[in-house]
């Protein structure tokens, strides 16, 4: 595979980042003596995920925290407590627990992240993916939330 234009041509390709939710579908029934063991000490529903990954843009998550009664600016950085929020917000909308959130505004992404050439003042920037988040603590979705 070749990259025509950028390095998102081959990231939102066929395996990235879908490459995780295959690796739950091979590694789920391969391990589940595994996944009881540390499901005993730290109980949690099962992991649910969408073929293709679910990818939203930034704006779609702001809105989505807007409707659920957030105030933020369309170009405010998400908090911990709002990222977990939207995480929650997603699972219950979608029905999954791994989604993408991307095109992130200029004012929250590092200086060195690609402009987005349809409007440069957002960031073509590595989306996070954002397991939806859920209580108690120590869960995968607690545990990280990664930046790709």
């Amino acid at each position: 595979m070749s990259i025509q234009h950028q390095w998102q041509d081959v990231r939102f390709g066929t395996w990235y980042p879908d490459v995780f939710v295959f690796l739950n579908i091979i590694c789920d029934p391969c391990f589940q003596t595994e996944i009881q063991t540390v499901g005993k000490q730290f109980p949690s529903e099962p992991f649910k995920f969408l073929e293709p990954t679910l990818r939203l843009e930034y704006r779609e998550g702001v809105a989505m925290l807007r409707e659920a009664g957030v105030e933020m600016g369309d170009e405010e950085d998400l908090s911990t407590p709002n990222e977990k929020l939207l995480g929650r917000l997603v699972k219950e909308k979608y029905d999954t627990d791994f989604y993408i959130l991307d095109k992130y505004p200029l004012a929250v992404r590092p200086f060195y992240t690609m402009p987005d050439p349809q409007d440069p003042t957002w960031r073509k920037s590595r989306p996070t993916l954002t397991p939806s988040v859920s209580e108690p603590p120590l869960t995968l979705a607690e545990a990280s939330v990664w930046s790709g």
